[in-house]
């Protein structure tokens, strides 16, 4: 029985960083499989939103960032697993957070 092998890329080395590997992703992807990977798991909204800080009532919240024609629907739909940002808290105590939590998570699933 084969077995799926995944590479989880997370957002730890700041802004600039994230920005770079949001626009490329064909690369993160061939260079996962190159080590016998079958997907990756990334960021839905991207790197740079993944690695925001959550402020009152969302401010600063960054854009969308992770261009989806950089490569075909056949591979982000094969290679890549879209995870929630560490952030988003749709039970949180504060009103605002939940608020901006529930926001951004529809923002990127609708």
């Amino acid at each position: 029985m084969p077995v799926d092998f995944g590479l989880s890329i997370s957002s730890s080395h700041g802004d600039a960083c994230a920005r770079e590997s949001d626009l490329k992703i064909a690369s993160i992807v061939s260079s996962s499989r190159a080590i016998g990977c079958n997907f990756i798991c990334y960021p839905i909204g991207g790197m740079l939103r993944d690695c925001w800080e959550p402020t009152p009532y969302g401010q600063n919240l960054p854009e969308l960032h992770l261009p989806d024609l950089q490569m075909p629907n056949s591979l982000w739909q094969d290679s890549v697993v879209g995870t929630v940002s560490s952030w988003i808290d749709q039970d949180a105590r504060d009103e605002w957070l939940a608020a901006v939590s529930t926001s951004a998570l529809e923002e990127v699933i609708i």
